[in-house]
């Protein structure tokens, strides 16, 4: 029996969530179909009224010239039809729950060894069966990967034990894998070709032509809402009057990046949160914030509303605690004491000693007792300069902190100074992005260990409580877990959240009733859609 060894890596994501991996163009491949597999040009009804603004096509956004691949692939348009083309043992919905797609059922004794059943009769888009064997092949290859091998990792040995069964074992117990595996399942040997082939509900019909049609061999293929989708090169300027005139159904729109899009006309927009954070980091060598009652009073004095109004035009999400509102296990009662109040921040840092002595209006500390000398203690606080939301947001958290009488010093830095800072520890602290994986395992960021623990905070005691998590068993167990995670390192504040990245989509209202997009993809249970292209 084949079985495929599972590198450890932890990838750092502190810039604006890139696509990874970059794959010359498309040209020459060739997707292999069933024949007679693709729905016929025109199954639409062509009687069906249109209005005079619509086409009476579903036309989405696409790179006609760069890979579909969903490993690899840096053509963001691409990437975001993926979910129509490839589907995973389970896909997320929006309060990251996972939801069997491709498996009968994924059980473990020990969260250690999962044993999975593959549903029988999934085709594949050549007409071929699936089987554990392409399971173990796709899950290996994404393991290579740039976009996959941070939540694999937790993968000691992926091996196929029958037609339809498979053999997964963890470095550690997880009891949260099914989480992880949303992973785009394809055919053995396919995982290198611009267009690997999938279970997906829908192919590129002509390779060489803007249309994806609907494959008659899925297994939900009566109720495909639709049987064509055309597709449509645009640059990022003309989308806002591609889906004015109605000659563009969807938008897709990262409303932290900087450029937030304003759709025109009648629509409606469906957000969803990301797993991607951003965080304050610290130096636990700095002077006051090795101390956890100082950070404490920091975060009171931090309106995380401001800066997901002012820096992010309302986009993202507010993290007081450590997991995204969104989360199926979040408790918004789990936020007292620890949200935005600056007569609780004022009050803790008199508690600490800190006091404004030398006229200009920044706290002070007492150097001697002796004397009675009074120092005032000043921070460097750095971010990246490529990131002007970022930036922005780093900025107003400045202001803030100077407010409560904080010396806080904002330095704006290149990508490759900041990351060195980081690195050499120049700092005291820092403004920050991380791609979490969905499962939310904060070991990058928390172990004392970390690839993302640049300044050492903490000496291993939230392991547990992150161990704890992962490995809940039973509704009851997971609950009080997550309780224990986000109360925990709110008290301590070895990092201070301060929101999620949140993204959307934008669709003339009444055209795409049903869609839920979420981090799994834009077209999850695209079946249970209803669009109405009147």
């Amino acid at each position: 029996m084949k079985t495929f060894r599972f590198a450890k890596f932890i990838t750092v994501m502190l810039a604006a969530a890139l696509l990874l991996g970059a794959l010359a163009g498309c040209a020459g491949d060739t997707l292999p179909v069933d024949p007679d597999a693709v729905s016929p040009d025109g199954q639409q009804d062509d009687n069906k009224p249109v209005s005079p603004a619509s086409d009476g096509k579903f036309t989405l956004r696409y790179a006609p010239d760069r890979s579909f691949n969903p490993y690899s692939s840096d053509a963001q348009e691409n990437l975001l039809l993926s979910s129509l083309m490839y589907e995973g043992l389970f896909r997320l919905d929006k309060s990251f729950t996972a939801v069997p797609v491709l498996c009968d059922t994924c059980t473990t004794e020990d969260g250690l060894t999962y044993k999975i059943k593959i549903l029988r009769g999934i085709k594949l888009t050549d007409g071929s069966a699936l089987t554990a064997a392409d399971v173990e092949y796709s899950l290996g290859f994404a393991a290579e990967s740039e976009r996959y091998k941070n939540r694999l990792s937790v993968i000691s040995s992926c091996a196929a034990t029958g037609p339809l069964t498979l053999e997964i074992t963890l470095d550690s117990p997880n009891r949260s894998l099914p989480e992880l595996l949303d992973v785009p399942i394809v055919k053995a040997d396919t995982g290198e070709n611009d267009i690997p082939v999938g279970t997906g509900p829908f192919i590129l019909s002509r390779p060489d032509a803007p249309l994806m049609g609907a494959y008659r061999g899925y297994r939900s293929y009566e109720n495909l809402p639709l049987t064509e989708i055309y597709l449509k090169e645009l640059s990022d300027s003309e989308l806002p009057e591609s889906f004015a005139d109605y000659s563009l159904d969807l938008v897709w729109d990262d409303t932290c990046d900087g450029s937030h899009m304003m759709m025109r006309g009648n629509c409606e927009v469906r957000g969803y949160s990301t797993t991607i954070l951003q965080y304050i980091g610290f130096n636990a060598y700095s002077t006051l914030i090795s101390d956890p009652a100082f950070r404490r009073a920091m975060n009171l004095a931090i309106d995380r509303a401001a800066v997901v109004r002012d820096a992010f035009d309302g986009g993202g999400s507010e993290a007081v605690l450590v997991l995204p509102k969104a989360h199926y296990l979040y408790n918004a009662s789990w936020e007292a004491g620890f949200g935005f109040s600056p007569d609780e921040c004022s009050e803790a840092l008199k508690a600490l000693g800190l006091e404004e002595k030398t006229g200009d209006r920044f706290l002070d500390i007492v150097t001697t007792n002796v004397n009675g000398k009074f120092k005032r203690v000043s921070f460097r606080f750095i971010v990246n300069s490529e990131n002007p939301a970022k930036a922005e947001a780093a900025q107003i958290i400045t202001d803030q902190l100077r407010a409560a009488g904080l010396d806080v010093r904002l330095e704006t830095l290149p990508w490759e100074t900041f990351v060195k800072r980081l690195e050499s520890g120049e700092f005291d602290m820092y403004y920050a992005e991380v791609g979490l994986p969905p499962d939310f395992d904060l070991s990058g960021l928390l172990s004392y260990d970390g690839a993302l623990n640049f300044g050492q905070m903490g000496s291993g005691q939230y392991d547990d409580l992150i161990e704890a998590f992962l490995n809940a068993n039973g509704d009851e167990e997971k609950i009080m877990a997550a309780k224990r995670l986000c109360r925990g390192i709110a008290y301590d504040c070895p990092i201070i959240p301060i929101l999620y990245r949140e993204h959307e989509i934008c669709t003339h209202r009444g055209s795409a009733v049903g869609a839920e997009p979420s981090v799994s993809g834009l077209f999850g249970g695209f079946t249970e859609w209803n669009i109405d292209l009147s």
